[in-house]
């Protein structure tokens, strides 16, 4: 960005949107000076470490909000942005260094410029909870947390998860399978992240009636956790983890490595069938429900004709 002779006065910025594609945390939002013609402006986005002061800058696109005025009247039409986070490549090619990371974003319009923490104003469809994913190997996973900051509401990346520690534990692709014999029995395997005291995880399944299921844990040493999930009631089954250090009273998703195929058992006569697949969040839920069998023969029925 240009060398500017004078600085911004108010900058009016909000984050529309944050959302995780594949492994990129991408955040949308507008900015605009107020007072100012904001035709044709430009932005900057940089993540600065917390403890260091290190900074490096993301990828922006500027996008187009012809709707957009300013509280003085002034069209904005240029004044929407989308920042791209790629974690594994920011840090000049190498992945980001773990630490906190606050969100700065740079205005410039026309000879003026000015740089502003970013997040606090967010519109309404942006909740504010923390959004987590993995990148890496499965055996040598990172997570990467955007979260809004406690004390000034701005948007930052806790990487490596420190701050988040039921986030990093979210990051951590398990080993999910079925138990051979009898109702659908999930096995969960993972291991837990370095400072994550093993003794503190628990697993369990809720479905959308508020319904839970406990899984039996199990400690096999070296961090290696396990589960057992007996699913024994229709429903949609969200499987989560929880810490029990200020963790989320419901728990935070656990993410499998590789889905297992479906399974299929019988109660009495009753055939029941249980699917395991991923949510929207990339969660591990299970689909358990009775086989309709009429539905099943009248489908098979229609097909051969």
């Amino acid at each position: 960005m240009h060398s500017a002779s004078t600085a911004l006065s108010a900058v009016r910025h909000r984050i529309t949107g944050v959302r995780v594609e594949k492994e990129t945390l991408v955040v949308t939002g507008y900015a605009y000076a107020d007072g100012t013609p904001n035709e044709r402006a430009g932005f900057q986005a940089e993540l600065r470490n917390r403890s260091t002061a290190r900074t490096y800058r993301l990828s922006v696109s500027r996008t187009a909000t012809p709707q957009l005025v300013s509280e003085s009247g002034q069209a904005c039409p240029d004044s929407g942005f989308d920042l791209v986070l790629n974690a594994k490549e920011l840090a000049e090619g190498a992945q980001l260094p773990a630490g906190v990371w606050d969100l700065y974003l740079t205005l410039a319009v026309g000879d003026s410029e000015n740089t502003v923490r970013i997040g606090a104003e967010r519109a309404p469809e942006v909740s504010g909870d923390a959004v987590s994913y993995g990148i890496g190997s499965k055996d040598n996973a990172t997570c990467v947390v955007g979260f809004f900051d406690s004390e000034d509401g701005g948007f930052s990346v806790d990487m490596g998860g420190g701050l988040h520690p039921e986030h990093a534990m979210s990051a951590v692709p398990v080993s999910a399978t079925w138990q051979r014999g009898g109702d659908a029995v999930m096995l969960i395997k993972f291991s837990a992240l370095p400072g994550v005291d093993p003794s503190t995880v628990s697993v369990h399944a809720v479905n959308e009636a508020g319904e839970r299921i406990p899984a039996q844990m199990n400690r096999e040493g070296k961090g290696v956790i396990s589960g057992t999930l007996r699913f024994a009631s229709s429903g949609e089954w969200r499987v989560l983890h929880t810490l029990n250090s200020g963790d989320s009273p419901e728990g935070n998703s656990v993410r499998a490595g590789k889905l297992p195929a479906p399974t299929r058992w019988r109660r009495g006569l009753a055939p029941w069938y249980a699917k395991p697949y991923s949510a929207k969040n990339g969660g591990l839920t299970v689909r358990v429900a009775k086989v309709d069998v009429i539905g099943a023969v009248k489908r098979a029925a229609r097909g051969a004709r």
